[in-house]
């Protein structure tokens, strides 16, 4: 994870592109530039994201990552089925709510 960090803040400082912001532009846009609902939002989807892992007993990118290297055939279903749900809850969120 530090590497991920490292290497996009290294990335945004060479191409100039680095800058800080509370609200990315397509969120203000859809939902206002109001920080505190970003943070709310944020917050909200990380203690339903961390319920739904302890209920399942690991987490989404776990279970993706070892099972579809042992190539679970119920792993690659599931995985298929997160980018689904993802996908899915962008276009509610960004579509349906936000228009």
């Amino acid at each position: 994870m530090p590497g991920i960090i490292i290497g996009a803040f290294v990335s945004a400082m060479l191409s100039g592109s680095f800058q800080f912001v509370w609200v990315p532009a397509l969120w203000a846009d859809t939902f206002g530039p109001n920080p505190a609902l970003r943070i709310a939002v944020a917050v909200i989807g990380g203690i339903v994201l961390e319920t739904g892992a302890r209920w399942a007993g690991g987490c989404t990118s776990g279970h993706e990552i070892s099972g579809t290297l042992h190539l679970s055939c119920a792993s690659i279903v599931a995985a298929a089925c997160f980018y689904a749900g993802g996908i899915a809850m962008a276009v509610f969120l960004f579509r349906i709510i936000g228009s």
